[in-house]
């Protein structure tokens, strides 16, 4: 008795023991909870929102707060076994205090704001098998400690910021089932030793910046039903043993950039979705593909494939999504594909596919999305495609060359969106009945085809059309539609965003109705014949942002309502014929883009205009009637690229603010009334490419600031005033690039520009001294002839019996004669040029000085002629290549003047010059070379 008492007292004290370190045990548990909630806590201290009604409430045991379970029964009773507070949007970080949650195996916090680095301490929970952190913020690297939770089946952190690499000791976590680590920015190679989890069942890696190759060690992991891996730079080739994961149902590789060839899968039985697209794969699309009876989903696009469509794919009975687009597939599309039941989106797009468009498909009366765009595909669409495909919703196969007309039977297509036939051979009428069934359309994209309209019922289509609600994109550009815009275009949806009529040949007016279209962003009605006024409606678009009417018969002036499109970055006026003044409240539209040109504006260019600082594209007045001076407001523009006011009247100088306009690429205000200079500002333009100063009155010298900068590719600065030396680098070594003429002030240069050469100082003087002596000769000349008129005339009255004349003087024959006044001319000439007499002792008597000039023509002239005529290079002046060119114009010059000389003084006087022919010549050799002087003159200023 006293022996059953004595054991029934040890096992009280030995309860109360074991209560009292339980109790001290679940205090510990309270206090890292509350440590959970410190962080987690608004300013003051106070719980989420979320956790308020429960966490701090001292009237609600801990184990009763929200998303807190504790264990039921043993060691783990009144223990905290479970903290689950997915999805509440809480802040704050994990407090290393969770680490003492002894007893914790579910820790889920996905979806909420948690911030910082996940604690080492996580890594003490000996229970824990459930770790969820995923939609979070965490941002460091995964601790290693975690490899210490060796009970853990599941490690979620899925779309956070961890970087570094993926830890290799996770891969000792033998019971682990579910590890995802997508979304983060990881980097380094998959560890090989993943191959250790061979309870793995989810490889969830995707959306990292993961390298290397993918290790072959995961085709050991037999359990393994999910793989995914996209979205990385592996750059490494698929490996073969993934072929033996049988169990596999997601293989999930897009976009990381993976090489070579798709390896033999075709023991994948269990696979329902193969994704490999967005790669760099080669090779064929394997034939069996066909055998994988389960596959539900196949996404090969955008890859580098090759070949024809294999008709094993014919087989597959279950594909719902079939996508091969953004190959280099070719062959037709097969008639197999019409036996996939099941399949509701087929997508071919930008591959090489011929033939026409398989009638088998409308067997697929499932199919919602087609796309067979940027083929090669022919032949006419099947008549009663819209009455077969009732639940075709998308229906694109633009750029191809199907032909005939769009079939009406489109008509019945009820749930159809979205219609695309661009870029094909399409013809006839657009179906009447287009829209009148079809609510949910919101594309209707029909341009460059051969579709006609030429009367009111050929554009019914656009009162059926109204009935779309949802009509978002209408196009109809680039057609052969003719006639009026009818007045229902204004009652189309107000959900409109893009409305495209351009390059057809529509006529009339544009409907006033067309500015109910509220919500309309783009407006394209390019190169059509359309005429009146704009409409001042189209102020109402305030969403619209690129308006484009060019090239049409547009008259009367541009509407100030226009100023009210706040969202407008894009106008393009260009080719029509309006006039007035430029309205100033386009000032308050964020323009990128103004095109003006070509029409007959009048008036000033209004300073506001040049107040746009989201000018970024091009700024185009040309060709109108716009006049005044530009402002200095034009400095304003520093973001444009683009500036031409060519063919205008605007006068004035160049402001020197242009040089703020930092980015401009061209420049363009040929065809004006500029005067001045060019300011030195335009050399702060370092970006520019093209400059077109032509037809202008502007003058002085050239800067050489245009020489040096280096991108510039084209320069027109012709038909100006502009004088003096012509720099001789950068674009002015480019004749084809650079044009000068019709400035007669200009000098130097290259030689390709064939200018004359510049004079420098050292030169002058002889070339003065040549101007005059060629001037006396003239007057000479001049005297000359009118003293042989008048001696002709006294011989008349009077004759001279005794008249001789020495052979020096008269040459053959001794009366006095026009020609043997023409001798002693010539004869005299050639003593200015040569410096010599026709006495001088070195001739002798066979020689004389006719014969020793007419000796050294053409090629020897420089030894005979008078040196003093020459350039003289004074002491220590460097001989620069315009002072050679110099010497040979006056040598040249000299040649010229030596053959009047010799014409004039030949033997027999019926082979001399006519005086009048002598006195012509050698006007114009002075004024050819008076020219070239003043020349001199200029570029020495």
């Amino acid at each position: 008795m006293e022996l059953a008492c004595k054991c029934l007292l040890l096992a009280v004290v030995w309860q109360l023991a074991w209560l009292a370190v339980g109790a001290a045990a679940a205090d510990g548990d309270v206090l890292a909870l509350a440590s959970f909630m410190t962080h987690m806590s608004t300013g003051g201290g106070s719980p989420p929102v979320a956790l308020a009604a429960t966490w701090g409430n001292l009237s609600v045991p801990v184990c009763r707060w929200r998303g807190v379970t504790c264990g039921a029964s043993g060691r783990r009773r009144g223990r905290v076994v479970a903290l689950e507070l997915p999805g509440l949007g809480l802040p704050g970080t994990v407090p290393p205090e969770l680490g003492n949650l002894t007893y914790l195996r579910r820790l889920h916090l996905a979806g909420n704001r948690l911030h910082g680095a996940l604690p080492p301490e996580l890594g003490g929970l000996a229970d824990l098998s459930h770790l969820n952190l995923s939609d979070n913020s965490f941002q460091g690297q995964i601790p290693t400690s975690l490899a210490n939770c060796t009970r853990l089946e599941i490690l979620s952190l899925y779309s956070n910021r961890f970087h570094g690499e993926i830890p290799p000791e996770l891969c000792s976590l033998l019971s682990l089932k579910v590890l995802s680590l997508g979304m983060n920015t990881l980097t380094g190679s998959i560890p090989s030793e993943i191959g250790n989890l061979v309870n793995l069942r989810t490889l969830n890696l995707q959306f990292n910046n993961l390298t290397g190759e993918i290790p072959k060690e995961i085709g050991g992991l037999a359990s393994l039903v999910g793989l995914g891996l996209g979205s990385n730079l592996l750059a490494s080739p698929i490996p073969g043993s993934l072929g033996n994961l049988s169990g596999l149902q997601y293989l999930s590789m897009p976009s990381a950039k993976l090489i070579g060839r798709i390896p033999p899968l075709q023991n994948l039985s269990s696979l329902l979705v193969l994704e490999l697209g967005e790669n760099n794969l080669e090779g064929i699309v394997p034939d069996w593909l066909g055998n994988l009876s389960s596959l539900i989903f196949v996404s090969l696009q955008q890859n580098r494939l090759t070949g024809h469509i294999p008709e094993s794919l014919g087989t597959l009975k279950m594909l719902y999504n079939f996508d091969l687009s953004q190959n280099n597939l070719s062959g037709p599309i097969p008639n197999s594909l019409g036996n996939l039941g099941a399949l509701t989106s087929l997508r071919l797009d930008y591959n090489k596919l011929e033939g026409s468009f398989p009638s088998s498909l409308l067997n697929l009366s499932s199919l919602y999305d087609i796309g067979l765009q940027s083929n090669r595909l022919s032949g006419a669409f099947p008549p009663d495609i819209g009455s077969k495909l009732p639940n075709l919703q998308n229906f694109v196969v633009d750029i191809n060359q199907f032909h005939g007309t769009i079939p009406s039977s489109l008509c019945n297509a009820s749930m159809l969106q979205v219609l695309q036939t661009v870029h094909n051979n399409l013809s006839g009428r657009i179906p009447q009945c287009l829209g009148i069934q079809q609510k949910r359309l919101s594309v209707v994209a029909l341009s460059k085809n051969q579709l006609e309209a030429t009367n009111g019922d050929d554009w019914a289509f656009l009162s059926s059309l109204t009935n779309c609600s949802n009509l978002n994109l209408l196009d109809l550009g680039y057609n052969n539609l003719q006639g009026e815009l009818p007045s229902s275009i204004g009652n189309l949806s107000s959900h409109l965003s893009y409305l495209i009529i351009a390059n057809n040949n529509i006529t009339g007016r544009i409907p006033e109705g067309i500015g109910n279209l509220i919500n309309l962003k783009l407006l394209y009605m390019d190169i059509n014949h359309l005429e009146g006024i704009i409409p001042a409606s189209l102020g109402n678009l305030k969403m619209l942002s690129k308006l484009s009417i060019p090239y049409n018969n547009l008259s009367g002036s541009i509407p100030p309502t226009l100023g009210n499109l706040t969202a407008l970055n894009l106008l393009a006026l260009q080719g029509n014929a309006l006039n007035g003044s430029i309205p100033s409240s386009l000032s308050s539209c964020p323009l990128e883009l103004l095109d003006l040109s070509y029409n007959s504006l009048t008036g000033s260019i209004p300073k506001q205009l040049f107040l746009i600082s989201t000018l970024s594209n091009s700024m185009l007045l040309g060709h109108n009637f716009l006049s005044g001076a530009l402002p200095s407001e034009l400095g304003n523009l520093n973001n444009l690229g683009v500036l031409d006011f060519s063919s205008n009247n605007i006068s004035g100088e160049i402001p020197t603010s242009i040089g703020e306009c930092k980015s401009l690429q061209q420049i363009n205000i040929s065809g004006n009334l500029l005067q001045g200079i060019i300011p030195t500002s335009l050399g702060q333009l370092k970006g520019l490419l093209v400059l077109d100063l032509s037809h202008n009155n502007l003058s002085g010298g050239i800067p050489a600031f245009l020489g040096s900068m280096r991108g510039l590719s084209i320069l027109n600065l012709s038909f100006n005033k502009f004088e003096g030396e012509v720099p001789k680098d950068g674009i002015f070594l480019n004749a084809t690039a650079t044009s000068i003429t019709g400035n007669d002030g200009l000098c130097g240069g290259i030689p390709a520009l064939k200018l004359p050469p510049c004079f420098n100082h050292a030169t002058k003087k002889a070339s003065r001294k040549l101007v005059i002596i060629i001037s006396i000769c003239s007057a000479v000349l001049f005297i000359t002839l009118v003293s042989a008129l008048l001696a002709f005339y006294y011989r008349n009255k009077k004759t001279k019996p005794n008249l001789q004349t020495s052979s020096i003087k008269y040459g053959i024959g001794n009366e006095v004669s026009i020609q043997g006044d023409v001798y002693s001319y010539g004869i005299l000439l050639l003593e200015i040029f040569t410096g010599k007499r026709p006495t001088d002792s070195e001739f002798g008597e066979l020689v004389g000085l006719h014969k020793y000039v007419h000796m050294a023509l053409p090629d020897k002239v420089v030894n005979v002629m008078d040196q003093q005529l020459l350039p003289k290079i004074e002491d220590g002046e460097a001989i620069k290549s315009n002072s050679c060119n110099t010497k040979d114009q006056r040598i040249a010059c000299i040649t010229l003047i030596l053959h009047i000389g010799i014409s004039c003084s030949e033997e027999s006087p019926m082979d001399r010059m006519q005086i009048g022919n002598a006195l012509k010549e050698l006007q114009a050799i002075k004024d050819k070379f008076e020219k070239h002087l003043s020349s001199e003159g200029m570029s020495s200023q």
